[in-house]
């Protein structure tokens, strides 16, 4: 069951990312950021959440070490 939601995770993650850095280049965006010097709560959103569902769903595929000492037997 780990694996198909990791799979998912990883997947629906990198999608996330990648609309995020559409938006970061948007022209409206660029605007924006030359007068507030920051993204908008939308892109960081985006981005933030591809980050978060990627390494989630790498640690249920096991690719990325979540523990100290590893998984318990």
């Amino acid at each position: 069951m780990k694996t198909p939601l990791g799979l998912l995770l990883t997947a629906s993650g990198a999608g996330l990312l990648y609309v995020g850095y559409q938006k970061h280049n948007e022209v409206g965006e660029s605007v924006g950021r030359f007068f507030t010097g920051t993204n908008s709560t939308e892109t960081k959103l985006f981005l933030l959440g591809g980050v978060v569902c990627v390494l989630i769903g790498l640690g249920l595929l096991g690719m990325v070490k979540l523990t100290k000492n590893g998984p318990k037997k």
